[in-house]
């Protein structure tokens, strides 16, 4: 499943079929993302969008010529922080990946061992 922070009908019809199979779900009130961020909805910096020496710039470097990433805009907020959660069975949280600037990834072999263990129980 995938949250997204806000609803602009042109950008998810241009996301959706692009970059995600499944189901998308609107979190207008921003739960996700202040639970996965200890409580509170972070935000990263447009200084760390411009900087060419910074994570978030490699980040982006590496995702477009990855093709993971084909077009990129200014539309919306996109500076709201994402990450991962996986839960296990009965709703405790088995693994979480808070996003620490833009494009950081959880490390799948990460991802992939706790959902292994989150579906075993």
């Amino acid at each position: 499943m995938c949250l997204v922070h806000e609803w602009i009908d042109r950008e998810i019809a241009a996301y959706a079929p692009e970059y995600w199979g499944g189901d998308l779900f609107y979190d207008e009130a921003k739960a996700f993302y202040a639970a996965v961020h200890g409580g509170k909805v972070a935000k990263g910096s447009l200084v760390d969008l411009v900087n060419p020496f910074g994570r978030a710039w490699k980040n982006m470097k590496r995702a477009k010529s990855a093709g993971t990433v084909k077009d990129s805009n200014l539309n919306g907020d996109g500076l709201t922080l994402g990450g991962l959660l996986i839960f296990k069975k009965g709703g405790a949280v088995a693994y979480s990946h808070a996003e620490k600037t833009f494009g950081d990834h959880a490390p799948l072999e990460e991802v992939v061992k706790a959902a292994e263990a989150a579906a075993r129980g």
